[in-house]
């Protein structure tokens, strides 16, 4: 099975659905729908305010029933006849380590739990564990007709082969706008990195979103390229050494790289 969803973007979601199930077992799925959705909306419009972000503009009607959906895929829940979701028992587990703040073994079991799940989101852990980082580039507005800026961006992944593919996205990148242009440079280079997994853009941002609520991804700046390379924990400490930006341990921080930033 391959992730699809563009909505839930966050593994908190999934938490906020386990604490629902938990707590109304008997409720129909249309009431378990609506808890979820509502909760959602409150903790995503509680994160944009303590983040200092924009608020939400999404009404989260339909994430309720993604969210559960979701947790079924997981084996964290499943659909009971003529009822609602209830969970299974390693969605128990879930929610005892949820409850019992034991948040190194809730995190193992949810990242075990995806990994398992689903296939491209596993092949795109997995590039970055045994391949290195992904990049990902930013297109300056005012640059967008420069060939030999454009194939410095492509560089990276594709090498010497870089004039070659900008020379292949020609037609599509005329008279497009900036934005258009970099989807296409990095849809063309997901296409490149993980050629089975059918990757979209938009889909490739929500996965890393929720990768690196997962602490198992950090998106740092490249200030060389202007590009964000997705870094796995181990390849993040593997190039910076101990000034790695990694995810906190036992609520400390662990000191970052002032060249680099985490993007949350």
């Amino acid at each position: 099975m391959n992730i699809s969803s563009y909505n839930v973007t966050d593994v908190g979601y999934h938490y906020i659905g386990l604490r629902v199930l938990a707590a109304s077992p008997n409720a129909p799925r249309e009431e378990q729908d609506a808890a979820v959705a509502k909760n959602v909306a409150k903790y995503a419009s509680d994160k944009a305010l303590r983040l200092m972000l924009p608020e939400p503009r999404s009404s989260f009607s339909s994430v309720g029933d993604k969210v559960l959906q979701e947790l079924a895929h997981l084996q964290l829940a499943k659909l009971a006849r003529g009822k609602g979701y209830v969970l299974t028992a390693l969605g128990i587990q879930a929610v005892e380590a949820l409850n019992g703040r034991k948040y190194d073994t809730l995190r193992r079991l949810m990242t075990k739990a995806h990994l398992e799940a689903y296939n491209n989101l596993r092949q795109v852990v997995f590039h970055h564990v045994h391949a290195g980082p992904v990049f990902s580039p930013f297109v300056e507005a005012a640059r967008t007709a420069e060939p030999a800026y454009l194939i410095g961006l492509l560089r990276p992944t594709f090498g010497e082969n870089s004039p070659e593919v900008l020379q292949s996205l020609t037609d599509e990148l005329a008279d497009e706008s900036p934005k258009k242009v970099e989807d296409s440079l990095r849809s063309a280079i997901f296409s490149h990195l993980f050629p089975d997994a059918k990757l979209s853009v938009p889909l490739f941002r929500a996965m890393t979103d929720r990768l690196v609520s997962l602490r198992l991804l950090n998106v740092t700046r490249d200030r060389k390229w202007r590009r964000p390379a997705y870094l796995s924990e181990r390849a993040a400490h593997d190039r910076h050494g101990d000034a790695a930006p990694v995810a906190p341990r036992n609520g400390r921080r662990v000191r970052q790289s002032p060249r680099s930033r985490r993007l949350l």
